[in-house]
């Protein structure tokens, strides 16, 4: 009786163990095809194939004559600086200008470096104003990147990475958590933040600047 009583309940845990095994299985295969991916947005390859290495790239193309330019050119230097708006409040309102007089006023002489700067962008125009006549106080070679307001308004709201634009006009946005709205706010402006702050135009203007006035661009 003992025996058969062990037998049993061998049989039982074994045949349990089969049917947690099978649902185990069907969940499983259930849950993979609920959440595969459709063939045609599968990647076509891993993201070292796809982007490739140092390898794929092209020797750079040599002028020896041009080479041999610049490598006797003396060995000057531009220095070239970006000015840009107050950010309020990370700044407090006429930070640029005193940042740029404290350095006007104690910066050294550099051997062999001439300074410029970049007026970029600057809103204000008493502001922009009041930067010109401290740098021409100062003897300084400066570049301007007009802010223009009509230009500005041209350039329209950004509404391509929201999933419906009407949620300006049919009040959703103001059902929304203070943080998510000011994610889509920064969103729907992002066009125009892009124009005021302008950052990668104003260097590449910079470097420009300095090739033209120095071998080596600082």
């Amino acid at each position: 009786m003992q025996i058969r009583s062990l037998y049993f309940k061998k049989l039982r845990r074994k045949l349990f163990s089969k049917i947690k095994n099978f649902l185990k299985r069907k969940i499983n295969a259930k849950f993979a095809q609920k959440n595969s991916v459709p063939e045609n947005l599968k990647p076509i390859g891993t993201l070292r194939e796809l982007a490739g290495d140092l390898s794929s790239i092209a020797e750079p193309i040599i002028n020896p004559t041009v080479e041999e330019y610049y490598s006797n050119l003396p060995d000057d230097f531009a220095l070239c600086r970006i000015i840009g708006n107050d950010l309020l409040p990370r700044h407090e309102d006429g930070q640029t200008y005193k940042n740029l007089k404290f350095i006007l006023e104690h910066e050294p002489h550099l051997a062999n470096c001439k300074k410029m700067w970049v007026l970029n962008r600057i809103t204000s125009r008493d502001a922009e104003s009041r930067l010109i006549e401290l740098l021409e106080k100062h003897d300084q070679q400066y570049e301007r990147i007009p802010f223009d307001h009509d230009t500005l308004k041209r350039i329209g709201f950004d509404f391509q990475n929201l999933p419906n634009s009407a949620i300006f006009f049919d009040g959703t946005l103001d059902d929304l958590p203070k943080a998510d709205r000011d994610r889509i706010m920064v969103q729907t402006y992002r066009s125009k933040n892009t124009y005021v702050m302008n950052n990668n135009s104003a260097r590449n203007f910079a470097l420009e600047l300095c090739r033209s006035h120095a071998k080596w661009s600082l």
